[in-house]
């Protein structure tokens, strides 16, 4: 199976002509305490867009992203979260979630300008 560092660098492009080439995309400090928001960050025509899922993790978490889902197709999604903490269940919960749904998953810290365009081979 492949996985790793292709996967997240075929998703995040367009964040690294962002100032810092982080994928933080503006985030406020502050925006990092409050419970977790989630919205969609469009960059077609480099890809198809990806989720900015910021805040602490609520019990309320899980049926906020059910709710930010309805409508679309989330299948595969990118999600790039920068997140101080919160509830250990309800983050449990949510990725059980992003699971089903196949995404991916990269730290909003995550600098793209390191990203390899090799992918890493794991077994299991």
């Amino acid at each position: 199976m492949l996985l790793g560092s292709a996967a997240l660098c075929v998703a995040l492009p367009s964040l690294m002509s962002m100032p810092g080439g982080s994928a933080h995309a503006g985030i406020d400090l502050e925006e990092r305490k409050l419970p977790m928001k989630f919205s969609w960050v469009p960059c077609q025509p480099n890809c198809r867009g990806w989720i900015r899922a910021v805040g602490i993790v609520t019990p309320n978490t899980p049926r906020d992203f059910d709710e930010f889902g309805r409508g679309r197709q989330l299948d595969d999604a990118t999600i790039v979260l920068d997140s101080s903490g919160g509830s250990v269940n309800d983050s449990i919960a949510l990725g059980r979630r992003w699971r089903n749904l196949g995404a991916l998953t990269t730290n909003a810290g995550h600098d793209a300008r390191r990203c390899s365009m090799r992918p890493t081979l794991r077994n299991g």
